[in-house]
């Protein structure tokens, strides 16, 4: 039942042109601004993990799309945001995108470097909390937690293997990857 509310009311907030929607008490704005370029709310869903809430996933683009290839061949700014709605361990957060890039990246090595980083400038989560992973052409990908920028990875490549953690062929959770797109 949850789930059926959960859709309707996403796909409500998504034609019908409202500003911002507050699902799971967390508010979703429909636009977000990066480096200068207006973003678009993409699609929203829940990531869950057996009965657990885990966290709500959003996915910001200069132009919607509903597939993986046309978002990851885009080569504009983008945003992941991803509100906890859980307390996490740093091992438990860290070891599910770790395992989300080795499920979904053919050559680790290329970017293994940048995922240690990464990992650094992950720290525990708790309910409340907000990450944001923000692409900005040039620059590289910004990890920001409650606000905070923790540090910027260079590299294209890496934000796509990072974006492949939700959207790649072998997601984190099929239905959040559905719903990030738009579905």
């Amino acid at each position: 039942m949850k789930k059926i509310v959960l859709t309707l009311l996403t796909s409500l907030f998504m034609l019908s042109g409202v500003q911002a929607a507050t699902l799971y008490g967390v508010d979703v704005a429909e636009t977000t601004t990066l480096a200068g370029q207006e973003l678009v709310l993409n699609g929203v869903g829940i990531r869950k993990k057996g009965p657990f809430k885990v966290y709500l996933g959003a996915l910001y683009v200069g132009t919607k799309a509903k597939t993986s290839d046309v978002i990851l061949q885009d080569q504009g700014a983008k945003r992941v945001q991803l509100n906890i709605l859980r307390n996490l361990s740093k091992k438990k957060i860290v070891g599910a995108i770790v395992d989300g890039f080795r499920a979904n990246t053919s050559d680790m090595a290329s970017i293994q470097a940048r995922v240690d980083e990464f990992i650094n400038y992950m720290d525990k989560v708790k309910k409340g909390d907000n990450l944001q992973f923000d692409f900005v052409p040039e620059v590289g990908t910004s990890i920001i937690i409650n606000g905070e920028n923790k540090g910027t990875i260079v590299g294209k490549d890496f934000f796509d293997a990072l974006m492949k953690v939700w959207l790649g062929d072998n997601p984190a959770d099929p239905r959040l990857k559905a719903a990030m797109l738009g579905g």
